[in-house]
């Protein structure tokens, strides 16, 4: 998972030399972002759970 996210940070830092695309991969980036987040803290929650 972490790895993955580091991934994503690295292409959207090389994605920025286009201006255009700025837009779209940020806002790629933070919905991905806010589904891990949502997957991680239901494997938590489910975790204290059981």
């Amino acid at each position: 998972m972490v790895v993955f996210l580091l991934m994503m940070l690295m292409c959207c830092k090389q994605d920025s030399k286009f201006k255009k695309e700025n837009k779209t991969n940020l806002f790629f980036a933070a919905y991905h972002l806010v589904n891990v987040g949502n997957l991680l803290f239901h494997n938590i929650a489910n975790n204290i759970k059981s």
